[in-house]
């Protein structure tokens, strides 16, 4: 689903910018976590599990939050478009990034 939604949504329609940041971010934080998982086997739990491994100040994460709020952007995006596209059919199926509560960022 990552790799699909990158070549048929994120190369066509963002800019290089944007194009760059989400293949870094799906590179370092989004395959090694969930490549081999399925839209369907994600849920909530792992997602926030993720989150938190990421954000969170340690010792309980690295203390990247602005870092894994992007992720969890990109990751909630490919999954919604995932649905767009009928990759994801099960009519029950919810996205698990919905209310996972994002780090505080400075502006």
């Amino acid at each position: 689903l990552l790799a699909a939604y990158s070549v048929e949504h994120v190369d066509v329609r963002c800019t290089e910018a944007s194009r760059a940041l989400h293949a870094n971010i799906s590179r370092r934080l989004l395959l090694p976590a969930f490549g081999e998982e399925t839209p369907e086997s994600l849920t909530y739990a792992k997602v926030v599990e993720w989150h938190a491994a990421i954000g969170a100040p340690p010792p309980r994460g690295l203390g990247h939050g602005p870092e894994a709020n992007r992720a969890l952007a990109v990751l909630r995006a490919s999954l919604e478009w995932g649905v767009r596209q009928g990759i994801i059919s099960d009519p029950l199926w919810r996205n698990p990034c919905v209310r996972v509560r994002k780090f505080a960022e400075r502006s």
